[in-house]
């Protein structure tokens, strides 16, 4: 097991960037990225809680790639690509499985969030699931 670390920024939805604390934030968020040379992460300097108490601030979370094989289902936490944000990745919790013409989606939610993601998450945009946290 490699003992590698990444400091990983949970997302922060800002819907327009209006001030520059805004854009500072997103910035930052949106520059994290988890590579498979990791095996774990810590969340000590997440801008946001959107999934608090499963992460805090001093939480670290193990994680698997998702590859063809992996079974995501319900409940799940996932590591995933944000369409609208380009380079972005978020981490955020499986609430519900759909499909529609295009094929099976996921709709994800922070723990902490008062509403579930607007996005569709799909198959091809999820890159790793945490296994364990502590």
């Amino acid at each position: 097991m490699k003992l590698n670390k990444l400091f990983l920024i949970l997302p922060l939805l800002i819907s327009a960037c209006s001030s520059p604390q805004d854009k500072e934030i997103f910035e930052k968020v949106c520059s994290q990225n988890i590579s498979k040379d990791y095996d774990f992460v810590y969340f000590n300097e997440s801008p946001t809680d959107s999934m608090y108490p499963t992460i805090n601030k001093t939480s670290i979370a193990y994680f698997e790639k998702v590859t063809d094989k992996t079974e995501l289902k319900k409940g799940d936490i996932i590591n995933f690509k944000v369409p609208k944000r380009l380079g972005c990745t978020w981490v955020h919790r499986i609430i519900k499985i759909k499909e529609d013409n295009k094929g099976i989606y996921y709709i994800t939610k922070g723990d902490n969030n008062w509403m579930f993601d607007i996005q569709k998450t799909r198959r091809e945009d999820v890159l790793f699931k945490i296994t364990k946290i502590v």
